[in-house]
């Protein structure tokens, strides 16, 4: 995924079975939390 406001390449990442997060990479290693979904599902809907 491609965040639209920036370009930054999107990640989806598991937390749990059912949570998953959204997050982009920064300054080399640095993880930047953009979203966290409860249900993963909705993780992909914009």
């Amino acid at each position: 995924m491609i965040e639209p406001n920036t370009g930054h390449q999107l990640y989806s990442l598991r937390v749990t079975g059912s949570v998953r997060a959204i997050i982009c990479l920064l300054n080399g290693p640095t993880l930047v939390l953009v979203s966290l979904h409860t249900q993963q599902d909705n993780a992909y809907r914009k």
